[in-house]
């Protein structure tokens, strides 16, 4: 079994920053009970969820570089120009920025509809409004159309179940 610290040989690893246009405070990603998630992060635009709010974001180059330090549990001072004891240390750098915009989103049952009335089976162009990229429409459509129809035949199956037990009760009732 791998380990965390191991990639597979075919994956590479990068560091990339993300900057959160809108989020004020730092407080917020320093929750003990932060929920983050992370999708399509290898796509031009990942989302990102922070407790239960939504981002979209898109990754630019950086003018420069970006560096990242973290803590040094054993600072020595190597000049003595310094005279505090430097506490961080230099970890990695990284070209690319990841610049995040809050996003809303709406329901799935605006969006695509109600399976019980057939004026709101979705479109193409209420897929494309939902943000559906146009290379995926089509096969969302058909999805969207098998589980409509799965949903209606369950339905109608067990409506058929229902009568059978009423007229089954209203036959033992009146024995």
């Amino acid at each position: 079994m791998q380990s965390d610290d191991e990639l597979p040989e075919d994956e590479e690893e990068m560091l990339v920053y993300v900057e959160f246009e809108g989020l004020v405070g730092s407080n917020v990603l320093n929750n003990e009970e932060l929920q983050l998630d992370m999708i399509g992060i290898d796509t031009e635009h990942p989302t990102m969820q922070i407790n239960g709010r939504f981002y979209e974001g898109t990754y630019e180059d950086t003018t420069g570089t970006y560096m990242f330090f973290e803590k040094d549990d054993d600072p020595r001072v190597d000049d003595v120009v310094f005279d505090k004891v430097p506490t961080l240390k230099y970890f990695a750098k990284t070209r690319k920025v990841l610049k995040m915009q809050r996003v809303f989103t709406k329901p799935r049952v605006e969006v695509l509809g109600d399976s019980e009335h057939d004026s709101c089976i979705p479109n193409i162009d209420t897929l494309s409004q939902a943000g559906v990229p146009p290379k995926y429409q089509e096969e969302a459509l058909q999805y969207w159309n098998k589980i409509r129809d799965d949903r209606l035949e369950e339905l109608s199956t067990f409506l058929e179940k229902q009568k059978i037990r009423e007229e089954k009760k209203s036959k033992e009732s009146k024995s």
